[in-house]
């Protein structure tokens, strides 16, 4: 594609599940993409320096339109110390800081069901992601271009286009301070506004999810406050009747 931060990944190196785990440990540098692949419409792998992301699950937000998540497996718990050996489709009992699991995601094109989206993962057992992730874009009959009509909940004829979750976090934090026309201008600009924005998913869908966000925000606030004031107004027991209910209830067993 001729952009040195968006280098192709030649799937054919991953001869089985040790394999991946090795390049997703310890991938070579030439092999790893620095953002986010947009509007892939062929069959291509990617391998993904989530760290270079500003937040790790930009990656899901790649301009095609919506997916629909069909399933996750584990392909199986590894040893990573000196090399990668496989240990179990289970957890092990004994899990150490050296054993990783292989997660492996399925999607499918909520238009083109031919059209399919993978990722391979790994994870420690204490529940912590790793850095890299190979993201997978096949068809299964024959390539065509992928259409983007509206999402099922759209009010308009514009594309559906999930924004990322650096951007919806991004919307969260301004409106905490801010109102929602201020917010929606401010992050349209960050993104580069109408002629540098590189993603729609780096810009807000419309000054109506912006408000949606304020909105839920005031919300939260709310029963935050009024979680806090009921738990304020409990009545207290103090150690003196907490003592005589217990020497009550020993004596008039």
């Amino acid at each position: 594609n001729g952009d040195p931060q968006l280098p192709l990944f030649n799937w054919t190196d991953c001869e089985d599940d040790e394999e991946i785990v090795s390049i997703l440990l310890n991938p070579t540098r030439e092999t790893v993409c620095q953002k986010v692949p947009l509007k892939c419409q062929q069959n291509a792998s990617f391998l993904i320096d989530t760290r270079s992301l500003k937040h790790p699950n930009d990656w899901k937000s790649d301009d095609l339109g919506s997916f629909h998540n069909v399933g996750r497996v584990s392909k199986g718990f590894f040893a990573v110390s000196d090399e990668v050996c496989f240990l179990s489709k289970s957890r092990p009992p004994r899990s150490t800081a050296t054993t990783v699991q292989l997660k492996k995601n399925y999607w499918t094109h909520h238009i083109h069901s031919d059209f399919k989206r993978r990722s391979f993962e790994l994870w420690s057992t204490q529940g912590k992601r790793g850095r890299y992730v190979i993201v997978q874009y096949e068809f299964e009959d024959e390539q065509q271009p992928i259409s983007n009509v509206p999402h099922g909940n759209a009010k308009s004829n514009k594309p559906f286009a999930r924004s990322k979750a650096s951007t919806v976090q991004k919307i969260k934090v301004k409106t905490l301070t801010k109102g929602p026309s201020q917010v929606y201008d401010e992050v349209f600009e960050e993104a580069g506004g109408m002629i540098a924005f590189e993603s729609l998913a780096d810009i807000p869908k419309g000054r109506k999810q912006v408000e949606n966000f304020k909105y839920n925000s005031r919300l939260h606030n709310r029963k935050m406050n009024c979680t806090i004031l009921l738990r304020s107004q409990r009545p207290r027991v103090s150690h003196i009747s907490e003592e005589y209910s217990y020497v009550w209830q020993r004596n008039n067993r």
